[in-house]
Parts: C-alpha cells; structure tokens; sequence
C-alpha cells in the first residue's frame, strides 16, 4: 500500500508541474540562506518558508505538528504534547540541526538538541527552513541544515490580538498580546499559555504506567523598536517559555513505586539587543548581542537505592552568551557578507561535569551575484574552539535560469559539529564514560536541482548525497557505555515539491526518499529512525470566507536502533481542516488530526521485541479535534 501511495506520489508531481492555474505568490525574501536579504527564487539552496497565514490556518498545537508536514524532516516524539521531540532534516541526526529564533541559537549544549516542544506557534511570524549543509554560515551543527523562527513584528498603530483554543485531551490554549506605536517608537507583548491532561506516554497495560501525563506552559514575548532614522534603529527582546512536564518511566513498575508521575521543568529565555544601521548606499549593518538561558530540572527520579521514586532538584542550566556582527555590501561585482560571530558556553549543573564552559569565534564570508541567466554563490568560514581547535568549512554553488521559469543549479558544501558537553565531559553516571578528545564530526554534501516557477504552479526536484566522517558513537566496554569517534554515514536521497492552483483550489505536494545508511568496525546497518520515504499530499479549496482542505502525511518503515533490531512500522495519517472568517477581525480554525483513529509509533523505549510486551512504544495522539477562535486586527 505504502509503495503504490508512493508512485501515485510522483505521478502527481509530474501533472501538477505542466498544468495551467491561476495565482501564487511565487518569490519572497529569505535571510538564511545566505545571512542576508535575497528573493527566494534567486537562491540556490533547497528552502521552504512557512508563512504566518500558515501558521494560523494550520490548526497545529505545535512547531513540530507543523514541520512534520514540510519536505525532507522527519520528527520523532516521546509521547505527545510537551515531551522530548527530534527533528530530522535529510537523514542526519537531530543533533546536526542548527536552529536559531530571531538569529539567535537554541541548541542546547549538553544534548545538541533544540526544545520544540517548548516554543510556542501562537508567537511566531515566519519560519524559514534551509535544507543542507550550513557550517560554512553559521558554523557548527549545521550537517543537516538550519530551521530559522521569527517572531511577531511590531507594527504602528494599536494592533491587539486573541486566539483561544480546544482541543482532545482537554488541551487549552490561550494567547493575548497587542503590538503598537508610531512611525518611531514601537513595541508588543505577548503572553501564550498551554495546558494539557495528555495520553499515556508509553503503551502499557500496567497500572501504574498508564495514566495521563500531562503538559502546561506559560511563554511571554516582549520588545521595544526605535527608528533614530529611516537607516538606523535598535530593537530590545524579551524571550521566556517556561514549561511542566509529566511522562512515563518503563523502570518505576519494576521498583515497586506507586507515584503516578514522573515530573520535569524546562525553562528557556533569552534578552537580546539587534541594532540596525546603514552605514551608506550599499552598506548594510546588522550587530546581535544576546544572552541566553536553558535550564532542565527533573524534580522527580528513579533510585534504585532507595526502591522507586525519589524528589529531585537535579538540574542541568547552561548559558550562551553572542556577539554577531554582520556586514551586507553590495556593489556592481555582487553581494559580498561578512561576518564576525562570538558565542560563549557555559554549563553549571548539581550532576559533575570535568569542564563547565567553552568558547566559538567565528569569521564567516560569504558571495552572492545574479548576472544574467547566471547564478554565482558560494561562502567561506572559520571557526576557533577552545575544545575543537580550528575549523574551515566551505560551500560552492551555481545555478543557471534557463528562461523567466526554469532554473538548475549544482551545490557543494561542507560542514561540522562540535561535541556536546554530555559527550565530553558528563561524570556523574558510573556506568558511562565520556570521551575529551572526541573530535569534530564532518561532513562533504553535494547536491543538484531543478525548479520550475511561474505565477501559479512550483515544482522542485532536489537529489542530494552527504557523506558524514568521525560520527560519535556510543559502545559497550566492559560494564561501562563508553562513547568515540567511530562511525561513518552516507546519506542519497531525492526531495519532490510541488504546488499548484486549479481555480481556487491549491493541490500542494512532497516527497522524501532517502537511503541513510552508517558504518561502524565494518557493520552496515540504517541510521536510527529515519525512514526510506516519506511525505504530504494536499487539497486546500479556497471560497469566500471559507478555506477547507484535506491532506495526508505518511512515512515508510525504519529501524528504533542502531544496530537494526527493532523495527517501526510505516504510517499513513489523514487530517481534515476548517478555516471561517467571521467578520470584525474575527476567524474560526477547527481541524481534526488523525481523522481514521490510526495507532502509529516514532520512537521506542527500550527493544518492543524483547519479550511478550510492547510496553515500550511512545503513543502518539489518536483522532483529535481542534477549535480555535483568534481575534487580530488587519
């Protein structure tokens, strides 16, 4: 079923590519890419953006909801709203993923990983997503590539805004804020809040395990813009997502213990200051200085010493510090990007770490020239670590339009991650070993493809091949879990876009196929959860005030560990969505998820196949129902 869902895939790629339609906006501005503003159909690079009506309109609970449905991503979950997510771009790890709020890094730096689960949609404006490797722009963990989120804009004027939801699982959504000012002075506030009762985490019939394990969040958004001139401005952020955690422990039943709930807390903020100058005609100045807090505290733990649950004040709070200054000239040669970036790390925690801080400076420069049907880019970076040492990273592309429609172009780039602090330095568990001379992963990409846009129809075609060296890896030795560099990948795999209007319906289509395969002491086996293929197909009919649409999201097969024992099945999930204008600024969104009630798995905990039980997959929600009403003035 699976593999003809996948050819009919394709053939639709191929209709909607030729056909006549009407409208479709077809160019907009894109940052990431290149660090600065470019039209996105000039760009080389395999992108996506998605926008604030997007957004809006998609009726999603959460960002990684909506990246689920974007091209080459694949996502993992630990059991519903506000659990662990991972995000997979192009088959690398979810560790090799850059991902930056209004340019500022999220990453954690004892895990690698970006807490998704914590960032609120009703606060974001746009999403830029840039496939591919990254490193040579913005330095490491940029193997698989970059998601960028933006937050609300500030516009004149007294704008306020609403948006109350519900949903299954007695999941509540609250969101009020306004922005405001005048042609110099503006600013806006935010405030979001989200409370669930959730599902189980794990399948399991025991007890103690199933019960609800529910989430709830509280983020607040605030900044304050100043134009000194049409040139010349300053802009203050306020960033804070503090969110409540309860999830399932598949050991608390074999220690007897009879407390419903594990609990944890996350806490994100960030204070940044961005000044904007123009220095002359062709000189643009962007400087970035921001502070950043990720604090994790399990408030409560298994101990086996003491038969079962135990309070907790272990907590794990890092904090990044950021100088970026960016230069854009432009001149009758090209586009030239110059870049100084100094981010500082420092990790404080009650569990014992060898070394609790590091340092990153890097210089980056970058080219961009649109000359006749010719396309020119390419970017040069180093990096200097107080751990790695020093790090070149490099990327080349060209592109050639063949007429106003058609465009091609070939990319090659390079591209690193750093280790984390749990690889390097993590003393505080007796049964694993950290590795301080681990070095740094790295990666060489190359890729081509074709895209085809006019005012009503996109299609893209991009193949790809990311040969990954030095990949981390954890191994059994003695009674120990020791950790080196040991590893290799090879990712090739093909990402189909189409989109297209017939009339006021909009046919929108991706396809994903991949092989992600690694090497480890001569053993070849599938990179851990990431599927052969996977994709969206879907129908959005505009009328009226009405917009209604159906889509399906799908993935083949893959394996939950490395070694290829324990195998997730494929899915094919449908979801149905409802948007009304009301009239005086006012709109209805209802949207149902998982429309046909199907039980479909991301991740395991620990190996389902090891004995009659499969207690250890991690639920994902069942047919769910949404309804949101959200009030904004135009």
């Amino acid at each position: 079923m699976l593999t003809f869902i996948k050819f009919l895939f394709i053939i639709y790629f191929f209709f909607i590519s030729f056909s006549y339609s009407e409208t479709l906006k077809t160019s907009d501005l894109f940052v990431t890419a290149t660090r600065s503003n470019q039209e996105s159909d000039n760009l080389l690079s395999d992108i996506s953006i998605i926008h604030y009506d997007e957004i809006n309109k998609s009726g999603s609970t959460s960002i990684v909801d909506l990246l689920q449905r974007q091209p080459g991503i694949e996502i993992s979950n630990s059991g519903g709203l506000g659990k662990q997510s991972s995000v997979y771009m192009r088959g690398a790890n979810a560790n090799q993923l850059i991902v930056l709020v209004d340019g500022v890094r999220m990453n954690s730096i004892t895990t690698g990983l970006t807490a998704f689960e914590n960032l609120p949609l009703s606060q974001i404006e746009k999403i830029e997503i840039l496939r591919g490797p990254s490193a040579s722009l913005y330095g490491s963990d940029g193997i698989g590539g970059v998601i960028q989120i933006f937050t609300k804009k500030n516009k004149s004027g007294y704008n306020p805004y609403a948006n109350f939801g519900y949903s299954r699982y007695a999941t509540k959504t609250n969101t009020i804020g306004f922005t405001a000012g005048g042609e110099k002075l503006r600013y806006g506030f935010h405030l979001n809040s989200i409370d669930s009762n959730g599902f189980s985490s794990l399948q399991t019939n025991e007890a103690i395990i199933k019960d609800d394990d529910g989430f709830n969040s509280l983020n607040i958004n605030g900044n304050i813009e100043y134009d000194f001139d049409k040139d010349n401005s300053v802009k203050l952020s306020l960033l804070s997502n503090q969110g409540h955690n309860e999830y399932d422990n598949r050991y608390r039943s074999y220690y007897g213990n009879t407390v419903p709930n594990v609990k944890n807390k996350m806490l994100n903020q960030n204070i940044n200051l961005l000044f904007k100058n123009k220095f002359s005609h062709n000189w643009d100045s962007l400087l970035l200085l921001s502070s950043s807090l990720d604090k994790y505290t399990d408030q409560q733990i298994i101990n086996a010493n003491y038969d079962g649950l135990e309070r907790s004040n272990l907590y794990y709070q890092t904090i990044q510090n950021e100088f970026n200054w960016t230069n854009n000239i432009k001149s009758s040669l090209g586009s030239f990007t110059i870049a100084i970036d100094r981010l500082e790390q420092k990790l404080s925690s009650n569990n014992a770490y060898d070394e609790n801080r590091r340092n990153n400076t890097g210089y980056a420069f970058n080219y961009f020239k649109d000359f006749g049907p010719h396309i020119i880019h390419g970017s040069y970076r180093v990096d200097l670590n107080t751990h790695s040492g020093t790090n070149n990273t490099k990327s080349i592309g060209y592109g050639f339009k063949f007429n106003h429609n058609w465009k091609a172009s070939l990319q090659y780039g390079e591209a690193f991650k750093n280790p984390t602090f749990n690889d390097l330095y993590a003393a505080y568990d007796q049964y694993y070993t950290p590795n301080p001379n681990l070095q740094s992963e790295t990666s060489k990409n190359i890729e081509a493809n074709i895209n085809f846009v006019d005012e009503s129809n996109n299609f893209k075609a991009t193949i790809f091949e990311n040969r990954i060296n030095d990949l981390i890896t954890l191994y059994t030795c003695g009674w120990n879990t020791c950790i080196e560099n040991s590893s290799s990948a090879k990712i090739t795999g093909l990402t189909v876009t189409g989109n297209k209007y017939i009339g006021h319906t909009q046919f929108y289509s991706s396809l994903t196929t991949q092989s992600a395969d690694t090497e480890n002491d001569g053993i070849h086996s599938k990179l851990a959860r990431r599927a052969s293929f996977f994709g969206t197909f879907g129908i959005t009919h505009y009328f009226d005030d009405w917009t209604v649409g159906a889509e399906l999201t799908g993935s083949g097969s893959k394996y939950n560990d490395r070694e290829n024992n324990a195998p997730i099945p494929g899915y094919i999930i449908s979801n149905l969505f409802i948007n009304k204008l009301l009239g005086n600024n006012w709109q209805m969104n209802f949207r149902v998820n998982n429309l046909l009630d199907k039980e479909y798995y991301f991740a395991y905990e620990g190996n389902p196949t090891i004995g009659a039980s499969n207690a250890y997959r991690y639920n994902n929600p069942g047919r769910s129902a949404f309804i949101n009403l959200i009030y904004e003035t135009k």
